[in-house]
């Protein structure tokens, strides 16, 4: 930035010519900006067996790299979990428990993006690998049998095992193998809010709901 000023004679007057340059705020704005992220999610199941009766939340940790342009973000991201969903259905009893690794690429969009406080909508593509398993039998090796009364015991339900069959206790360990090393494609759909805590780091909360192409996990 600089001024020119020259004076005019006896009078004193003086003209100032200046040349100054803005930096405003929309030309930080318009850079791409690296961010990373960790995200900690809480998974539950809809599907085959029946959300009611269902185990609690299994966690899922994720972390991703990306970029900042304006109002939307870009990230690259992976992540390990499980989900566990368990319920009693009559004579059957229906549980599962998948392990997984996912891998996506997410797209966000923030209308509010000078505001401390914004909604945001994301979506984007992932693939998953993973590996299913059911409890049928007890500590013992014992297998499962569901019995009308809503007790688990040691023999199917009938008129001759009523008074032999003994009732036993689920273990909750998974060792029967439903679905070894499958893979499917995935489509996440979230909304949420973000709150930008400084310049550098910011805090996001939101639903996802999470469309797989697979029914095996």
């Amino acid at each position: 930035d600089f001024c020119l000023s020259r004076g005019l004679g006896d009078v004193y007057k003086r003209q100032l010519l200046c040349f100054v340059r803005l930096n405003a705020q929309q030309e930080n704005d318009l850079k791409v900006k690296p961010i990373l992220e960790l995200r900690h999610h809480y998974v539950t199941f809809q599907g085959d067996v029946i959300r009611s009766n269902i185990s609690a939340s299994s966690p899922f940790t994720e972390f991703s790299a990306g970029a900042r342009y304006k109002n939307f973000d870009v990230f690259l991201g992976g992540g390990i979990g499980k989900i566990t969903a368990s319920q009693v259905f009559g004579l059957e009893l229906l549980n599962f428990q998948s392990e997984f690794s996912t891998i996506d690429f997410q797209f966000r969009y923030k209308p509010l993006r000078f505001s401390t406080l914004s909604p945001y909508i994301q979506t984007g593509i992932g693939y998953s690998w993973f590996s299913s398993y059911t409890d049928m039998k007890d500590a013992n090796g014992m297998v499962y049998y569901g019995w009308s009364d809503g007790k688990i015991k040691d023999l199917p339900e009938s008129d001759f095992n009523e008074n032999t069959a003994k009732e036993i206790q689920r273990d909750y360990v998974y060792e029967t193998p439903l679905a070894i090393e499958q893979s499917t494609i995935y489509f996440p759909v979230n909304i949420g809010l973000e709150y930008k805590v400084s310049q550098h780091l910011r805090f996001h909360t939101g639903w996802q709901f999470t469309f797989l192409q697979s029914d095996n996990m």
